[in-house]
């Protein structure tokens, strides 16, 4: 069979990759997952070929970034079905977000979730009345070192949506348990964000007057948001 005779009968999509080792490693991957669909399997197994004979041409490195995009557009399509989850009390987050709203244009919570090893900060905000879901809480995720993108809403009766890069079990658990130690106390989840990790949940700013981190938060945004703030901690706080 002559070899233009295995190239898979599809349109070039638009594609972003950078050609190299990654990508040519990313595409046998998934043909030892079976994630590639099985038409397109003949093709990818030349074009591996000819990357480990020597390197491929510009048009052969195309072909293995449309082929990478379409196991990844299967991977997707066979996710099923988002997983559900709801929180018992979102009234008590959105009422604490809100209570700085006559101060602040776009008043927001910043925390962070742990999973497998590492932490992902999260910024929770009202969604206004232009938004798609009005006075939903508008869910962004700011890794570090990358940009931040939007990964869900939590509807005012408490359920949970995500976008399909997040329907991951194991992440909604992580993620659903966070939110959980939020809504059931948000003030104290507030204390206890800013004391471990210096920083307060509203502004983000490092904290530095010891009443501060007693509280969790700095002076300013306890008037913003109308809370506590001035008590010096009467023990030493580790």
């Amino acid at each position: 069979m002559a070899y233009q005779a295995t190239r898979p009968r599809i349109s070039p999509e638009n594609v972003s990759f950078a050609p190299g080792p990654g990508v040519a490693v990313e595409l046998q991957k998934h043909l030892d997952d079976r994630t590639l669909p099985e038409r397109d399997r003949r093709f990818a197994e030349d074009l591996l070929r000819a990357y480990r004979n020597g390197g491929c041409t510009g048009p052969q490195w195309d072909w293995i970034g449309k082929l990478c995009a379409r196991a990844q557009a299967a991977i997707q399509a066979k996710a099923g079905p988002a997983p559900q989850a709801t929180l018992d009390n979102v009234s008590g987050i959105i009422d604490l977000v809100e209570r700085a709203r006559d101060k602040l244009n776009f008043p927001k919570l910043r925390f962070d979730v742990a999973f497998e090893g590492r932490y992902t900060t999260i910024k929770l905000n009202v969604a206004g009345a232009k938004a798609r879901v009005p006075g939903s809480l508008t869910v962004v995720a700011e890794p570090e070192g990358q940009e931040s993108h939007w990964i869900g809403r939590i509807l005012r009766d408490g359920r949970i949506q995500v976008s399909k890069p997040y329907h991951s079990p194991a992440w909604m658990q992580a993620f659903t348990a966070t939110l959980h130690a939020l809504s059931a106390d948000p003030i104290k989840f507030a204390t206890a964000y800013g004391r471990r990790t210096g920083n307060c949940i509203f502004c983000d700013i490092e904290l530095s007057d010891e009443r501060s981190k007693h509280v969790g938060y700095g002076r300013k945004c306890a008037k913003n948001y109308n809370l506590p703030w001035g008590d010096r901690p009467t023990t030493p706080e580790f």
